[in-house]
């Protein structure tokens, strides 16, 4: 029985990308795909641009008022899917070559499977696809620290993981969102999107998704992706921190069995986390709230000599720490 797969594309102010993303999709497409493009509020002609695939049926268009949110775009796609399985491709990214059909052969070649996700490549500055993206779980040597099958194909390597990936993702999420298709009964089970969410909303869900099913990891870029290099500011970043610690915490705050082996794993996550959360706020000066967040990650590894470190660094006086760093800075200058 062929899979019934709807294609959602989010798209605000982005006519000149999403006419390629649409077409990258066609290329690919089979009469049991639709492509559903959700206009969050685009005031600049994307419909009168669309209009051509509109009128011959290739895709469904849905206007919304802008909600300036990707979690609400998505969600309407998902709603007015028809779809058993969603597949999420941002308007400035793209599919590569048998993006969809690899993708879909994964799935249908392991049992209990809700989610498939790729490494991806990414877009220069000169919108080049020049490099491969490094995989997290192969940058951070994933694939020896959990029990897991490996399955090696003409194509790729791929990785099926159980429940062991949510808490890892608690550390980093590796889970890129065009990447993905998922099964539309499990994505409305644990609630689709928290549109209450700006930045985090996608790692809350694979969090969820990954609590209750196995997930394919494709480890061979199946899909293109814009790089966006604006200016972040500092309250940009901690924005984001904010949002990550309130789907960590919620997934977090669930009860469930644990093996010795995945309670370690979370509380490393969790020690890392509030260490590079704790770091941000130490660099930046605002020394209380960095001895807070370096104690957090205290809690979760107690014998991590540099969470020690920083800790014990934090509790002497603003006017000491602030010479040491400019004494360490003067050090690491005169050494290059």
């Amino acid at each position: 029985m062929p899979i019934l797969l709807s294609i959602i594309i989010p798209t605000y102010n982005r006519k000149n990308f999403v006419v390629r993303s649409i077409e990258s999709v066609l290329s690919q497409m089979d009469e049991t795909y639709e492509i559903v493009v959700v206009d969050d509020g685009s005031i600049d002609g994307t419909k009168l641009l669309l209009l051509p695939y509109i009128e011959k049926g290739l895709i469904k268009y849905i206007y919304q008022e802008n909600s300036g949110k990707p979690s609400v775009a998505r969600n309407t796609g998902i709603n007015n899917s028809s779809g058993d399985w969603i597949c999420f491709l941002d308007s400035d990214d793209y599919l590569l070559e048998k993006s969809i059909s690899k993708r879909l052969n994964a799935l249908l070649n392991f049992e209990d499977v809700s989610l498939v996700c790729s490494d991806w490549l990414q877009l220069d500055s000169r919108n080049n696809a020049s490099g491969l993206v490094p995989s997290w779980v192969n940058s951070k040597n994933y694939v020896n620290k959990i029990n897991k099958k490996l399955i090696f194909t003409t194509h790729s390597e791929i990785t099926v993981f159980k429940n062991q990936i949510a808490f890892e993702l608690l550390n980093k999420n590796f889970i890129n969102t065009s990447s993905v298709i998922v099964n539309k009964n499990v994505l409305v089970n644990v609630g689709l999107f928290d549109e209450s969410l700006t930045i985090a909303e996608d790692r809350d869900l694979w969090l969820k998704i990954c609590d209750v099913s196995k997930v394919v990891f494709i480890k061979e870029p199946l899909v293109v992706c814009e790089k966006h290099n604006g200016n972040i500011t500092k309250s940009d970043v901690l924005f984001n921190f904010e949002q990550d610690q309130i789907a960590i915490e919620r997934f977090c705050s669930k009860k469930r069995p644990m093996s010795y082996g995945n309670k370690k794993i979370l509380n490393n996550s969790l020690s890392e986390f509030f260490f590079e959360y704790g770091y941000f706020h130490f660099k930046n000066s605002d020394y209380l709230n960095s001895r807070i967040l370096f104690f957090k990650a205290l809690l979760y590894r107690p014998l991590s000599m540099i969470n020690i470190k920083y800790f014990l660094i934090s509790l002497f006086p603003e006017k000491i720490i602030e010479y040491a760093k400019n004494v360490s800075s003067r050090l690491r200058s005169e050494v290059r």
